[in-house]
């Protein structure tokens, strides 16, 4: 009986490993954005970003990517991803404090009198991503 339960127990960890699960159980970057309330078509987007680690080692960003997603003009648009450059090391069970980020240097005025959605993601540790959103009023 113990024979199996230990089988099946270097199987499973085998599929767990295979699927990648693995390196979720390990910890993750987790990315906390916060929108301002409104911002005015035409002007730029500004967010405050930080970043979680919960990962077992240091993680050091040098980039990340931002995106402004809303309905324009009766069309889906997509703006972004624009690439930011960022110098960041959070080190293990850290986080980063409050990073501002420029989504965008002009909130198409397509998007006035809507919501729109922005997003903050990078890549970290060579294939792994984290990322985060809010929402604000375009006025």
């Amino acid at each position: 009986m113990i024979k199996k339960c230990f089988v099946f127990c270097i199987f499973a960890l085998c599929i767990i490993i295979l699927l990648g699960i693995g390196s979720a159980l390990a910890g993750s970057l987790r990315v906390v954005v916060q929108c301002p309330s409104s911002v005015t078509a035409g002007k730029p987007l500004d967010v405050t970003a930080d970043f979680y680690n919960s990962t077992s080692n240091d993680i050091s960003i040098s980039q990340v990517f931002a995106m402004l997603e809303g309905s324009a003009s009766n069309t889906l648009g997509l703006f972004g991803p624009f690439s930011r450059s960022l110098s960041l090391t959070i080190p293990s069970g850290n986080d980063s404090g409050n990073k501002t980020i420029r989504i965008i240097d002009k909130v198409p005025s397509g998007l006035k009198g809507k919501i729109a959605g922005a997003t903050v993601a990078t890549i970290y540790n060579n294939n792994h991503v984290g990322s985060g959103s809010c929402m604000v009023q375009v006025k």
